[in-house]
């Protein structure tokens, strides 16, 4: 593949910040080429695009970290730190397509339309609404669930499901939900070898589509800028995203702790070192991982709760 010619497995561990460079390329052409090939789908489609010109890349990953864990092992406690490069480039790819979509949420037209260099010549552009169609769908529901837990006045919303400032109900709803996201990160991990990134890129794909409607709200406080004014915007919004940071960064850190633990344990399956004693302490070492990952989301968590609560 293209990435593994440019920057290989190694390359990228030592500069794993090119990966927000390619995180934006890989989302921006997966978004593109979906449009071309299957329009109805594009949404989805574009995220799996995405997850399949880099799964190649985080595997040969995922089998480096293995290798080192078995050559060069280290207390559980340390696990973290012995891996946190990967960590850092699954970072950096998850900030380069949340770059990617606020920037195409902003910028395509709402509907899908065409652009005609003369009357014969003419090729098609894709809208937000088709775009980013699943994502829409996906804000709806939580934006309703929400809702209900505020006991705001929704037909579902009842006086007995509500949370309203109720700090521990608000708690559990997050937590829950968060490490049902875990568990299943662990599991496409586990079973794909580096199946979480695709639901780590659908997050991403999420938080871009927040920050794309930040920028078509500050649009018109740029308007003095002129032409500028989509780009004043864009960066504003991006500034402005980083209000997610109390909270999102330890969820965050805690989904990509806990794809690196379901991953690293697949590699170890895969080269049958199950029957061997490197297994054992690989698996020590994931669980301890795991454990780490859901403490993440503890604080993440009860972060989120006081901002709702005190918002």
């Amino acid at each position: 593949m293209v990435l593994e010619s440019l920057f290989d497995a190694n390359e990228l561990r030592k500069s794993p910040f090119f990966m927000i460079l390619w995180g934006a390329i890989l989302a921006s052409a997966g978004l593109w080429v979906s449009f071309f090939t299957f329009p109805e789908a594009a949404s989805i489609l574009a995220i799996a695009m995405t997850t399949i010109g880099l799964m190649p890349i985080f595997n040969s990953l995922f089998k480096i970290e293995e290798d080192e864990e078995a050559r060069k092992p280290g207390p559980s406690i340390t696990f973290l730190a012995r891996h946190f490069d990967l960590i850092a480039i699954i970072g950096y790819f998850f900030i380069g397509m949340i770059i990617a979509y606020a920037f195409w949420y902003g910028a395509l037209p709402q509907n899908d339309t065409s652009i005609c260099i003369s009357q014969a010549n003419c090729f098609e552009i894709p809208g937000k609404g088709n775009a980013f169609m699943e994502q829409e769908k996906a804000l709806g529901g939580i934006n309703a669930l929400r809702q209900n837990l505020t006991g705001q006045a929704t037909a579902q919303a009842t006086p007995r499901g509500a949370c309203g400032s109720n700090f521990a109900c608000w708690f559990e709803a997050i937590f829950i939900n968060n490490v049902l996201v875990l568990l299943l990160a662990i599991i496409l991990s586990f079973v794909y070898g580096a199946g979480a990134i695709f639901l780590i890129a659908w997050n991403a794909s999420i938080i871009g589509v927040v920050i794309g409607k930040d920028i078509l709200l500050l649009l018109g406080t740029f308007a003095g800028f002129g032409s500028l004014n989509f780009f004043a915007a864009y960066f504003a919004a991006l500034v402005y995203g980083l209000r997610f940071l109390p909270h999102g960064l330890p969820e965050g850190l805690g989904y990509f702790v806990g794809a690196v633990a379901g991953g690293i344990i697949s590699v170890a399956i895969t080269k049958k070192k199950y029957i061997t004693g490197e297994f054992s302490r690989i698996s020590k070492d994931a669980f301890m991982m795991a454990l780490i990952a859901v403490a993440l989301l503890f604080i993440a968590a009860a972060i989120e709760a006081i901002i709702i609560v005190g918002g």
